[in-house]
């Protein structure tokens, strides 16, 4: 009943209703353009993606011309042991593939923390044709044993999945592109 509450008291916060229409928002700042979208299972979630505008943040890409895709997901957890976490690639389902997403940030936040998680660089265009075939994302952490190391997802996340509309996922990368052009 706890973690129901949360998940409507986020929703409330990040969007009014979980049940409104995602879409796709602009953060235009000095060194970086953010086009998010907010998630359909927890909204307070989002995907986003991440157009540095110089050339020394990752070099060799050109600016604009280089995105990183984002993503969060809130736990109502409250065990420190999530700090653990940080720079360690987990992971993850996307959609059909299992790559590894990279934890690169844990803030406490409301009753819980934020964890965001980043894929690999790469360009504009690499980026754009992959994501124009999608509609629908759905992320799924899930667990893993590599050796020694081993990662349950429920011990540190009581929600594990969540899915984006990529319906526009096109013209949002274009605009916010040409936001990070201008």
């Amino acid at each position: 009943m706890k973690k129901l509450l949360g998940i409507i008291v986020l929703s409330l916060l990040f969007g009014g209703s979980a049940f409104g229409e995602n879409k796709w928002e602009y953060l235009d700042l000095d060194r970086y353009v953010i086009a998010q979208i907010p998630g359909e299972v927890t909204h307070g979630d989002s995907f986003k993606l991440i157009y540095f505008r110089s050339i020394n943040e990752h070099p060799p890409f050109i600016p604009c011309e280089a995105v990183i895709p984002s993503f969060t997901f809130y736990t109502f957890v409250k065990d420190n042991k999530i700090f653990d976490l940080k720079n360690k690639k987990i992971l993850i389902k996307f959609n059909n593939v299992k790559p590894l997403a990279k934890i690169v940030s844990i803030k406490p936040f409301l009753m819980g923390h934020l964890v965001r998680f980043e894929l690999n660089i790469n360009t504009f265009d690499k980026h754009f044709d992959y994501f124009k075939k999608i509609k629908k994302l759905n992320i799924e952490l899930i667990d893993f044993k590599k050796g020694f190391e081993e990662f349950v997802a429920s011990d540190y996340f009581d929600v594990k999945n969540n899915n984006w509309n990529f319906q526009d996922i096109e013209k949002a990368m274009l605009k916010a592109r040409k936001i990070c052009k201008k």
